[in-house]
């Protein structure tokens, strides 16, 4: 396992393909870990590109931290990971929360950003404490903090077949999950991270120079946020697929093709698949 030190906490970090011309680095949503990339979606970019993965902190194998998980901070932790790895510029793929990272580091930090690939980034302020307040009715950050944990284990448990979520790989996830975001609500100030944090300002997504990918699922909750980007965003690149806001998870080599084809072309187009 290599760890490097960013801003006072140890990150897990892996590369493939350490001498490509080009450096991508993969940021993982909310509760994910770069484990999610490494299997199939980070191989099929590193056949041409230096790929840099990353556990955010308190996820993964990279050390826990109290506070620091707005979008600011976690861009700096970003551009920390650079400076440590020498990169001076680099292609991101944010996928989630990670993609909201890559747009706040794009917005702050445009001179060292290339290209980057949005995958299912919510709007910050149609986070998930809003979306559990309303559903259960929930009336301050401390219901939120100790309810969050279950609901939230919950819809991860029905992305699951019946068959799959009485496996052990299933309930072992479940479980490590469930251990992750605990710490993360009860531990951490993330919640109120959340909570504080503002939509993007037109001005700003106006301002990124970096020629974006949008891709989206026909059924994400996500769709209005996708339509902002793509109107204020001067250059992108915008595709749906069918499926829902866990569909680049559950397909990784279609959307490892779809991110390729981007970095290698300058089309800007709306493509339906």
């Amino acid at each position: 396992m290599a760890t490097i030190k960013v801003n006072g906490l140890k990150v897990h970090v892996q590369q493939l393909n350490p001498k490509g011309s080009e450096t991508i680095i993969l940021i993982p949503g909310l509760l994910g870990n770069l484990a999610q990339w490494y299997f199939n979606f980070a191989p099929i970019l590193a056949k041409k590109y230096h790929v840099v993965m990353y556990d955010l902190k308190s996820h993964g194998k990279s050390e826990k931290g109290k506070s620091g998980f707005d979008l600011s901070n976690m861009a700096t932790d970003l551009l920390g990971l650079m400076n440590q790895l020498h990169i001076e510029k680099t292609h991101i793929v944010g996928y989630s929360f990670g993609a909201q990272i890559a747009i706040k580091f794009a917005i702050e930090y445009g001179d060292r950003c290339g290209q980057i690939a949005i995958l299912e980034a919510p709007s910050p302020k149609h986070s998930m404490v809003y979306e559990v307040m309303r559903e259960h009715n929930l009336k301050t950050l401390d219901e939120v903090k100790k309810q969050l944990p279950s609901i939230v284990i919950d819809k991860v448990k029905n992305q699951f077949s019946e068959d799959q979520k009485t496996s052990k790989g299933a309930k072992r996830i479940l479980k490590s999950t469930m251990k992750v975001f605990q710490h993360l609500c009860w531990e951490t100030t993330l919640i109120n991270d959340l909570d504080q944090e503002q939509d993007f300002e037109e001005e700003d997504l106006h301002n990124i120079a970096a020629n974006t990918l949008l891709l989206y699922g026909t059924d994400s909750d996500c769709l209005e946020e996708s339509n902002k980007l793509n109107k204020w965003i001067p250059s992108t690149h915008y595709i749906l697929k069918k499926g829902g806001h866990w569909y680049t998870l559950e397909n990784p080599i279609e959307v490892a093709e779809d991110v390729t084809h981007f970095f290698n072309t300058s089309e800007h187009n709306i493509f339906f698949n």
